[in-house]
């Protein structure tokens, strides 16, 4: 399977699934944890794109972390 063509719709349509990838940070489940951590590494050396979509996913993360409220999945 070829990767970029993932990667590409993720940035795509970063609107809707890179806040989702952020809210899935916030789990028990350590699998899950380093596998979301993967995917924003790939986006952040696949394409500038991918870096501002880790970064805006990373960022709301830490935002909700902070207010207690990793669920928000828009």
């Amino acid at each position: 399977m070829d990767s970029s063509l993932g990667l590409d719709y993720i940035v795509e349509n970063k609107e809707e699934l890179i806040r989702k990838f952020a809210s899935a940070l916030d789990t028990d489940n350590v699998t899950v944890k380093k596998q979301i951590l993967e995917l924003l590494s790939a986006l952040c050396v696949y394409s500038k794109d991918g870096y501002a979509c880790t970064l805006d996913a990373l960022e709301h993360y830490r935002h909700n972390a902070a207010e207690g409220t990793n669920t928000d999945t828009r």
